[in-house]
C-alpha cells in the first residue's frame, strides 16, 4: 500500500508539475530507484543466512 501511495502521488505531481505525458515515465523511473537502493522491498529487513 505505500508504495502505490508513493507512486500514485508522485504520478500526479509530475503530471501537474511538468507534462502529463511523462507520468508513466515517473512511475518506471522510481520503480528502478527502489529496486536499485532498495530490493528487499520499501518496508523489508536485510536477512543474513546462516550456514
Amino acid at each position: 500500500m505505500l508504495g502505490g501511495l508513493i507512486v500514485g502521488v508522485c504520478e500526479n505531481l509530475a503530471s501537474a508539475y511538468i507534462s502529463p505525458a511523462y507520468k508513466d515515465a515517473v512511475a518506471l523511473v522510481i520503480f528502478m530507484i527502489v529496486i536499485l537502493f532498495k530490493p528487499q522491498g520499501l518496508l523489508g529487513k536485510k536477512e543474513e543466512r546462516k550456514v
